[in-house]
């Protein structure tokens, strides 16, 4: 489990440019974490949820790796609304070719994909 409690800013990624301190909270597992946000007066806590899995498809087991954002807003028409953003990673266990470079070029792709001037507001308008 990640010890310490992470800083994340999105301003680099074309979020808001702000640092939020996911602090660790509730009771952590050996396979799962959950880390929040203090509320304002406009939001509830935010999270950020990490958690692990092997799963066996045929001959070769597969480590799951999820990470998911939650963010909950005040709307002043329709109250509490939450929305959230996934990442999924899979590898392959006992593979030498799956390294964390590769990994890591995977995730850089997505969040590329994302943060491509336009991608966004066109995916979230349903095109592909």
């Amino acid at each position: 489990m990640i010890a310490n409690d992470l800083t994340l800013n999105p301003g680099s990624y074309g979020g808001t440019a702000a640092n939020l301190v996911f602090v660790l909270g509730g009771y952590p597992t050996p396979t799962s974490s959950i880390r929040r946000v203090q509320a304002t007066a406009l939001t509830e806590p935010n999270a950020l949820l990490i958690s692990h899995q092997q799963a066996k498809r045929g001959s070769v087991i597969y480590n799951r790796h999820l990470v998911r954002r939650d963010r909950s807003l005040i709307d002043p028409l329709l109250g509490t609304v939450k929305g959230s953003a996934w990442l999924t990673i899979e590898a392959p266990l006992g593979t030498s070719v799956f390294t964390a470079a590769v990994m890591k070029d995977l995730i850089g792709h997505l969040a590329s994909t994302w943060m491509t001037s336009g991608a966004t507001d066109a995916i979230l308008a349903g095109e592909s």
